[in-house]
């Protein structure tokens, strides 16, 4: 997270996905389910993260989190990094989120890990020998509803 919100492009990208808690949103997240602390401030949320999130401050704050969070950390991995194992990678991922949101869960996809060249092999060592990560994810229940976009989709209901 620390890298994401100095990097100025990644930053700008993020803002443009956050809203209040509250406020009605078909995309993104809430300012608060990243930065508990917001203070509203009678501004935008594109605007607030952009003025007041401090990147050490909130990585350091999520690593606490990772660190006693009873969710769960799923890497989808895959042995080749082309088109065929990031479509294999994006079904496996797939399945694993219908899987969780059957049971009740929800997701955090975390795509720095994988997306940003000098963050993928840091993830890459936490692997067996000969793997890719494709995918980085963190299931588990929210703390609070408003955090969570809801989902247009149906009830999932498997067998």
């Amino acid at each position: 997270m620390a890298t994401v919100l100095t990097l100025p492009a990644m930053r700008r990208e993020l803002a443009e996905l956050l809203h209040w808690s509250g406020e009605a949103a078909q995309t993104g997240m809430a300012v608060e389910a990243l930065f508990p602390d917001a203070d509203h401030q009678d501004m935008p949320a594109r605007q607030w993260f952009l003025t007041h999130a401090d990147p050490e401050r909130t990585a350091e704050r999520l690593r606490h989190v990772y660190a006693v969070s009873p969710g769960l950390l799923a890497v989808v991995a895959t042995r080749a990094d082309d088109p065929r194992a990031w479509c294999d990678a994006g079904r496996a991922a797939y399945r694993l989120l219908l899987r969780a949101a059957a049971d009740g869960l929800t997701h955090d996809i975390n795509a720095g890990p994988v997306e940003i060249p000098t963050l993928t092999p840091q993830l890459a060592a936490e692997l067996e020998p000969g793997w890719r990560p494709q995918v980085l994810l963190r299931i588990g229940r929210p703390s609070s509803p408003s955090h969570t976009t809801p989902s247009v989709r149906r009830t999932i209901q498997l067998r």
